[in-house]
């Protein structure tokens, strides 16, 4: 996709600015303040499930490659949210304006 180097990049600073210990790993505490970052709130218990989930070489730590996973994935659960809370409005609206034209009578639509 077009953007993916620059949001890569984003990834990656965000990353690095989190790896307070600059190792090139983040454990859950800093992936805790991390995930924060990306406005993903998790309690300490969470982090350390999330690390786990994602941690593929089994060290116990994330590395970026593994936190880049992590972030695409959170991006492409909030674009879905997204669409589907527009369709959700859509359907709403659509469902008001069936209910003020069966009240206005015939179904007309009218003002």
């Amino acid at each position: 996709s077009g953007g993916a180097p620059q949001a890569d990049a984003t990834i990656r600073a965000v990353f690095e600015r989190f790896d307070a210990n600059r190792s090139g790993r983040l454990d859950y505490s800093e992936l805790r303040n991390c995930l924060h970052a990306l406005g993903i709130d998790v309690t300490p218990p969470e982090a350390a499930r999330v690390l786990a989930q994602y941690d593929a070489d089994r060290s116990g730590l994330m590395e970026l490659d593994e936190f880049v996973r992590l972030a695409r994935e959170n991006e492409r659960l909030r674009a879905k949210q997204a669409e589907h809370d527009v369709v959700v409005a859509r359907v709403l609206a659509e469902r008001r304006a069936a209910e003020k034209a069966k009240e206005n009578g015939d179904g007309a639509m009218d003002d």
